[in-house]
């Protein structure tokens, strides 16, 4: 799907989690999970999805408020469907822990995948950020541990 694909179909899981939505309050929604994005990248994903009639807009003073059309609707429930199917695989093959995760084990765990999309494994560049957010990883969760210990 590719980081464009894949903030699209946020986009569209947000709207339809949501109901409705300016592009500032995705990107909030964004960062409280971990996930860095720019007005340059959300705006131009909103606008297209609006072009290929999945997404509308009122006008509200200086916001634009984004909503689903009922194309955008019925792509984004197939979206969070195949969202909960891929789930119950992963679950099965073990390779999630449960829903009852805590929130900051998966945002660190989504910055850690971007790092590592981020290195170029063949001149080790950007290994210092991988490093530094896996170390920061270890820190929460040593945290966290000696505060939920018995």
């Amino acid at each position: 799907m590719g980081r464009y694909g894949f903030l699209k179909a946020l986009i569209l899981e947000y709207l339809y989690k949501y109901g409705e939505g300016s592009g500032y309050d995705f990107m909030k929604f964004c960062k409280e999970r971990g996930i860095e994005v720019s007005a340059g990248t959300v705006y131009p994903h909103l606008s297209k999805l609006s072009k290929d009639g999945l997404v509308e807009f009122t006008v509200e003073g200086r916001k634009k408020k984004y909503f689903l059309t009922e194309k955008g609707k019925t792509l984004a429930q197939k979206i969070v469907e195949s969202k909960e199917n891929l789930k119950e695989v992963f679950k099965k093959l073990g390779v999630t822990t449960g829903f009852d995760t805590p929130e900051f084990v998966e945002r660190r765990m989504r910055k850690i995948f971007t790092s590592l999309k981020e290195v170029d494994w063949k001149r080790k560049k950007g290994m210092e950020k991988l490093i530094e957010e896996l170390e920061e990883f270890i820190k929460d969760l040593r945290r966290w541990y000696s505060e939920e210990s018995y």
